[in-house]
């Protein structure tokens, strides 16, 4: 069990009572600080601030003992607390009108047992604190406390000896629409909130409660637990209808990236179609392919000198590049030779066996032509080759 020295009025604290006596102050207690700190005896009258400090309390009470005392209540609890600490010392403050908050009295434990543990999420623990102290004039003390105190055990108790004689008016200070208690309501305030209430519910107050959703007789409410079946109903919907959502979403990426590809194809043919175009549009558009291939012409040619001086079988096979037109839309698909003319420089000079020209390959540029000699003579000269090409697009 905590056990705490004599409560030691600090020389700051003297000096507020010395104006007290002489009718040149007032005082009023402001807070109670708690401090893991240890201090001697002889150290207290002289303190003017506490180090350490981990808690700090607002006045709950205070009430006068007698002329020239008070008693003052406070409570401390650990729902703040993280890490726990020794309660070493106690600290009063009260406000000087002339050098305001000041250090007033302090008191030490100890037996060295006071210990505030921290809040493990379930248990509360707390301490409830009564000072008594001499002020030289009792009635130079306010008596008024902070409404955000903490209740103490005390005034839990002057409540319940006061209950029975406690009145409320329903007057014209009856709030206007309904109100949540709050922490800071006096009694008067909570019963007339209570009162709002229960005249707005009317007869729903007193109802008779439903545990079914088929109920449809007057006079009934719903019992929370169809709240509970309810709502899981809801969700369950809410699930299905993410899932329903989740599948519409895919077969909408899924028609339009289709509609985007299809887009592209008759584009490609020839008929500008947007990505976004309506089934119709696209329709329409197909019909609107040409399926008649498309022919252009090209020419091109190719020369090659040779010299040989002997009577041989010679035999002499060349080519050259013909670039390929280009039509917007469409591809070539097809290269043939429509016109080929060959002879040689001089001319007439050699007797040839054999002359032939082909297309030897293509892409969508250019078409390689390639031709050939076969003769049994002497010739020095240049072989001349000349083409036309069709060129077939689709």
């Amino acid at each position: 069990m905590a056990e705490f020295s004599k409560l030691i009025i600090t020389k700051k604290g003297q000096a507020l009572i010395a104006k007290l006596i002489a009718g040149t102050g007032s005082m009023e207690f402001t807070r109670v600080s708690t401090s893991d700190a240890v201090y001697g005896q002889e150290e207290l009258e002289d303190l003017t601030a506490l180090s350490g400090i981990r808690q700090t309390s607002l006045i709950s009470k205070i009430v006068r003992s007698n002329e020239v005392a008070i008693k003052i209540d406070t409570a401390f609890q650990n729902l703040d607390l993280t890490a726990g600490y020794y309660m070493r010392t106690l600290g009063l403050y009260a406000a000087d009108p002339e050098e305001g908050e000041i250090l007033y009295a302090v008191t030490t434990e100890t037996s060295g047992n006071c210990y505030m543990p921290p809040y493990n999420g379930v248990t509360v623990s707390g301490a409830y604190v009564q000072l008594i102290t001499t002020v030289g004039n009792a009635d130079s003390v306010s008596l008024e406390v902070d409404a955000a105190a903490t209740a103490t055990i005390g005034n839990i108790r002057d409540l319940r000896d006061n209950l029975d004689r406690v009145s409320v008016r329903f007057d014209e200070t009856e709030p206007e629409v309904r109100e949540n208690i709050q922490s800071q309501d006096t009694l008067g305030i909570i019963l007339r909130k209570v009162h709002k209430w229960l005249a707005d519910l009317r007869g729903g107050a007193f109802s008779a409660v439903a545990n079914n959703c088929t109920t449809a007789e007057e006079g009934h409410v719903l019992d929370a637990r169809q709240g509970k079946i309810l709502q899981e109903g809801v969700e369950e919907i809410r699930i299905e209808v993410t899932e329903v959502n989740s599948i519409v979403d895919q077969l909408k990426k899924s028609v339009a990236d289709g509609k985007a590809l299809i887009a592209s194809a008759i584009t490609s043919k020839g008929v500008s179609t947007a990505a976004g175009a309506e089934f119709d549009t696209m329709a329409n558009n197909i019909k609107g392919i040409s399926t008649t291939p498309h022919i252009e012409s090209v020419s091109g040619s190719g020369s090659y000198s040779v010299n040989y001086d002997d009577n041989q079988d010679r035999r002499f096979t060349g080519s050259f590049s013909v670039s390929l037109g280009v039509v917007a839309g469409k591809s070539v698909v097809g290269v043939c030779i429509s016109d080929a003319t060959t002879n040689t420089e001089p001319q007439g000079y050699l007797a040839t066996r054999e002359r032939r020209t082909w297309v030897s390959s293509w892409n969508q540029s250019t078409a390689t032509v390639s031709f050939y000699f076969h003769w049994n003579c002497k010739f020095r000269g240049t072989m001349h080759c000349s083409v036309t090409l069709s060129v077939i697009y689709a």
